[in-house]
């Protein structure tokens, strides 16, 4: 929590993204270190898949502040995806978990369309929403606002997927 916390209070000082990286780094290890103590608590292992997706944010989400390692950010969205689909039906009542899952799912999209794959970005990007749609029944009403937040952005992020000019899409 700790390291989460001002990770993310450092993400826009200057090399702050590089030091976020870093901790987030050191973090995972010690996690996966811990992992065979905490075997296959849904907790722990939702825990672990959004530590996975922020790093993923920060390698290869190219909309936002990153830095700009694609194939490392894909892989730890890909680590982050496998581990958030093993907890879903535990976790999905918990925006937090729900809106790191979109984030990885949105640069496993976003390196697909990097490749010039569109149909495979919408089709990951559909995914999200089903799952988003699953969630915003799922999460208590306190929690709504954040899910349909999520929803419009991977709305937005698809109508991109369909029809931007500079970069691949379905056109």
């Amino acid at each position: 929590d700790l390291v989460l916390r001002y990770g993310d209070a450092i993400t826009n000082v200057p090399g702050g993204l590089q030091i976020k990286e870093d901790l987030l780094k050191d973090l995972i290890k010690h996690l996966e270190e811990l992992s065979a103590e905490a075997g296959s608590d849904p907790a722990w292992l939702a825990q672990l898949a959004s530590v996975y997706a922020r790093l993923a944010e920060i390698d290869g989400d190219d909309t936002g502040a990153s830095l700009n390692k694609s194939a490392e950010g894909r892989a730890f969205a890909e680590r982050a995806i496998s581990l958030a689909a093993k907890v879903w039906p535990q976790q999905k009542q918990d925006a937090n978990f729900v809106g790191w899952y979109m984030q990885a799912l949105q640069v496993q999209a976003l390196g697909l369309r990097a490749d010039k794959k569109p149909e495979e970005s919408v089709k990951v990007m559909q995914q999200a929403l089903d799952l988003l749609d699953q969630a915003a029944t799922a999460v208590p009403t306190n929690q709504q606002r954040a899910v349909r937040l999520n929803q419009a952005a991977t709305l937005f992020r698809m109508g991109q997927f369909h029809d931007t000019q500079s970069v691949p899409s379905l056109n």
